[in-house]
């Protein structure tokens, strides 16, 4: 097998929505921060409930896709059936003589089969969870920059990653590595296309309700717009700078662990680098 990795990248998205409109869109969510049971029973009313700014954040998130190509061959037989007067025992085809099965008129023909599987694949999940990311279209047009080095905004906090890039390429391959029925192997690529980590930018919000002692949590997607509750455990994973050494751990050794099975022909293509220009 030759596998191939292609250089890895770091970027970050520029805000589509600016604070101002942010903090506009969480100020009309007032009312329904609380859930429907506190809206049908409390009745909260806007001006009993305080919101507090959290700041703005960058939470990761993992884009990696590949292409799989096998080339390979297999012996194969196949019925042919023979229409023929009930005296024909059997028939030549290129010198080579077959029987006539007399019950399925039909003969049989060995034959090697020439195959090719090829498939393509792209994922995007959530470099916390873990989980698919929906809705990730909207990140593909956005505007990113490249990181090329210790990354600390201004007045914004980075979320940690906790899934590195050998778990992200574990997850991108999956099924796709498996033995094929073969007699005989004439090619057997993976290329890891991409495997790029993106920073989103996602404000965040505390809504106080005095009155009732309840606070909730809200984050607006930068990018989308998108308003999703959120955890006060999510505040829990946020740090300064991004270590790419640890982060990007792809090597002989890591890709071993993915593949299992001896030893396999590695390539990493440009391997380690710090980032790479937008694409």
């Amino acid at each position: 097998m030759d596998l191939s990795v292609a250089e890895q990248g770091a970027f970050c998205l520029t805000p589509v929505v600016s604070p101002e409109e942010a903090r506009g869109r969480a100020a009309g969510h007032k009312g329904s921060a609380f859930g429907t049971i506190a809206q049908v029973f409390s009745r909260p009313k806007p001006e009993e409930i305080e919101l507090e700014e959290l700041g703005l954040r960058y939470e990761p998130m993992w884009n990696a896709s590949c292409h799989v190509k096998v080339a390979f061959q297999r012996k194969e037989s196949y019925k042919l059936p023979v229409k023929s007067p009930p005296h024909v025992q059997s028939v030549t085809i290129h010198d080579q003589q077959y029987q006539i099965d007399v019950k399925e008129q039909a003969i049989t023909l060995p034959a090697i089969a020439h195959c090719m599987r090829e498939s393509s694949k792209e994922i995007w999940i959530d470099a916390v969870t873990n989980e698919a990311v929906k809705n990730f279209a909207v990140y593909v047009k956005a505007t990113k920059s490249a990181i090329t080095g210790d990354f600390a905004p201004e007045n914004a906090q980075v979320v940690a990653p906790t899934v590195r890039a050998s778990a992200v390429i574990r997850d991108l391959l999956g099924d796709d590595i498996k033995p094929v029925e073969a007699d005989s192997v004439q090619e057997e690529t993976v290329e890891v296309k991409n495997i790029d980590l993106y920073l989103r930018p996602v404000y965040a919000y505390r809504y106080n309700w005095a009155a009732k002692k309840k606070t909730a949590e809200i984050s607006l997607d930068g990018i989308s717009g998108e308003i999703s509750a959120t955890k006060s455990a999510a505040q829990a994973a946020l740090m300064k700078l991004l270590n790419k050494d640890t982060l990007f751990d792809i090597g002989a050794e890591t890709m071993n662990l993915v593949l299992p099975g001896g030893a396999i022909p590695i390539r990493i293509v440009e391997a380690f680098t710090r980032g790479k220009g937008p694409a």
